[in-house]
């Protein structure tokens, strides 16, 4: 928190961190300006894009490939303070030349009686606005700040083994780090947000007169609403397989020389390694994507080139990350070849089947639509029937309709089975269909989609108003807050109680809001503790030392405790009603609890769980 840069200045200013996002993503467009000054780049690109929407794109895979396995390894230099005031500067630069297209839509014409275009500007305005929110995301506050916030006071990934969820983490907490320098934390949501300008410069270019349409319905996902809202590393990389996807799937080969073929080929390699260290559930997309090259290879007689360019590529830029994990946590190094956990310490293979599990109790419609208001925003959306209508006449069709198959399948059945996990093969589904067109256009489909679309950009707009605001003022903002960020009231309370020494066990898990130590409780159902394996932990927490116990309850109901009951001492503080359950869904705000803080027996710890 003290490594702000300019902390002072921004006190009370909300709207200076936006700014400074503003301004990094500035820097992050000018890096992708000159990146394409690279003839060869910017021939292979230009086939499906005007250049400028895919700055951000490959400045940003670019700097996650090399500075991610450099901040692995790197014992003295602290990368992120450097690459923060890097990007920054660049911004600046751009914004002092004669900076002309100030947005990146400005030079969509207007035309008549195309109602889908209009709504296409509209919505990636709102989506904007939105990004440039407070952070309320459950996951983010729950890790994904936690592990950036390390990263950038100490410029090193800090394996946590009692905090499960860190360890998922990947890449794609560089850029939260990085806008957390400046003390924003809306450039992590504000890159996600940039992959959408990326698939808008691939729209413009298809010849179809439906093509907005396509791209709105892709906009109006119900799961983008969830996704561009928060610093989750996931949609920016689902927009960037997807550039990849359309590099091959929109461009016929003869139109590339043979060092234009073997360009693409790599670069394709590295967006797809990206994406897999930023979030390990991309493997199977990549993997898929991955046919996609193998198969353009063969017809165009460069296999050989393929696998010699897929080995360096390896080896230069993912198997360090493995290195790494080997390294931190020990294990053989093929078993990071299929999960980004250690499985080899106890406790970790319980909770990846957890993870998988996840979303399994969901009733499969309800992946698609659902009329809960409290779950529409975890649905994909009803566009994915277009699957069921697309141009099977055509070859690159029928590719895409194969790997979307493959990709349901095997998410079914080794995935994660929830709404965003399927909005990489929605993308492919519209894109494709934009590109090729459909067999026959169905009025009653496309009314449910356009209605659909609406109700998603109401949503958009309700979401603006009621968590925007935050962005402007720090009064504002604690106000969006204790409405909208889980946990935030209970961890106010806890920060003007406990010192920023003190370390406490949390039963709660956004525990990036505490000013204290807060050790995660995620590994303890996870972990038998009667197995002499579990020593590890003990280890760990005895290295931390903790003295307290931080917990809630709804009101006049008796406090969650649950593996704890046997591990505390008397009640230190209490504070009735001290906050009411929030959500950034209305429809999942709960109703008012309480707050403890007890002391912890940490003799008896873990003696204490196994009982």
């Amino acid at each position: 928190m003290n490594n702000y840069f300019l902390q002072e200045l921004n006190l009370g200013y909300e709207f200076l961190n936006v700014i400074y996002s503003l301004i990094l993503l500035t820097g992050l467009y000018q890096i992708g300006s000159l990146i394409f000054k690279i003839r060869v780049l910017k021939n292979i690109f230009s086939k499906i894009s005007d250049l400028k929407y895919l700055n951000i794109f490959i400045s940003t895979n670019l700097i996650l490939l090399i500075f991610y396995p450099l901040i692995l390894f790197s014992n003295k230099i602290n990368f992120i303070p450097l690459l923060s005031i890097g990007i920054f500067v660049f911004g600046i630069l751009k914004i002092f030349s004669k900076f002309k297209n100030k947005l990146y839509f400005q030079k969509i014409t207007f035309e008549k009686n195309n109602l889908d275009k209009y709504l296409v500007i509209v919505t990636l305005i709102l989506l904007l606005l939105l990004s440039l929110s407070p952070n309320t995301h459950g996951d983010s506050l729950g890790y994904h700040f936690v592990v950036a916030k390390k990263l950038l006071t100490t410029g090193k990934y800090h394996y946590d083994i009692t905090h499960f969820h860190s360890l998922l983490s990947g890449s794609g907490e560089i850029f939260i780090a990085i806008g957390l320098f400046f003390g924003s934390e809306h450039f992590g949501s504000l890159i996600q947000f940039s992959g959408l300008i990326s698939i808008l410069g691939i729209v413009k270019k298809i010849k179809n007169d439906n093509k907005f349409y396509y791209f709105l319905l892709i906009l109006t996902s119900p799961v983008i609403l969830f996704l561009s809202s928060t610093a989750k590393p996931q949609l920016f990389h689902i927009c960037s397989s997807s550039v990849i996807f359309c590099s091959y799937l929109f461009t016929n080969s003869k139109s590339l020389n043979l060092t234009e073929k073997n360009w693409r080929l790599i670069v394709s390699i590295l967006v797809l390694i990206v994406s897999v260290t930023a979030k390990f559930n991309f493997i199977i997309s990549s993997a898929l994507i991955g046919l996609i090259i193998l198969y353009s290879s063969l017809k165009d007689k460069n296999f050989i080139y393929l696998i010699l360019s897929l080995i360096l590529c390896f080896f230069i830029f993912y198997f360090p990350v493995i290195l790494s994990k080997v390294n931190n946590f020990g294990g053989n190094i093929f078993q990071y070849f299929i999960s980004p956990l250690p499985l080899n310490i106890i406790g970790l293979e319980e909770f990846q089947n957890y993870l998988v599990r996840y979303g399994r109790g969901y009733n499969p419609i309800e992946i698609i639509f659902t009329t809960k208001f409290n779950k529409f925003t975890q649905c994909v959306g009803i566009a994915i029937f277009y699957l069921l209508i697309i141009n099977f006449k055509n070859i690159r069709v029928r590719i895409t309709l194969a790997i979307t198959l493959t990709y349901i399948f095997a998410h079914y059945f080794y995935g994660q089975f929830m709404g965003r996990s399927f909005l990489e093969p929605l993308f492919w589904i519209l894109l494709i269909s934009a590109k090729y067109g459909v067999i026959y256009r169905i009025k009653l489909f496309e009314f449910f989609c356009r209605l659909q679309a609406l109700a998603v950009i109401s949503g958009i707009i309700f979401g603006i108003y009621s968590l925007t605001p935050g962005s402007l003022s720090s009064k504002l903002k604690v106000k969006v807050l204790n409405k909208n960020a889980n946990g935030f009231a209970l961890f106010e309370w806890s920060n003007n109680i406990l010192k920023k020494e003190d370390v406490a066990f949390s039963l709660h898990r956004s525990i990036s809001l505490g000013t204290s130590e807060f050790i995660s409780t995620d590994f303890i159902p996870h972990v038998d503790f009667t197995d002499e394996r579990s020593e590890i932990f003990v280890k760990a927490i005895d290295k931390k030392n903790p003295n307290y116990l931080l917990t809630w309850s709804y009101t006049n109901d008796p406090p969650n405790l649950f593996e704890f009951k046997n591990c505390i001492g008397k009640l230190l503080y209490y504070k009735k009603s001290v906050g009411k359950f929030e959500a950034r869904n209305p429809f999942n705000r709960g109703r008012k609890y309480d707050g403890y803080i007890y002391e912890l027996k940490k003799k008896e710890f873990p003696t204490c769980l196994k009982k």
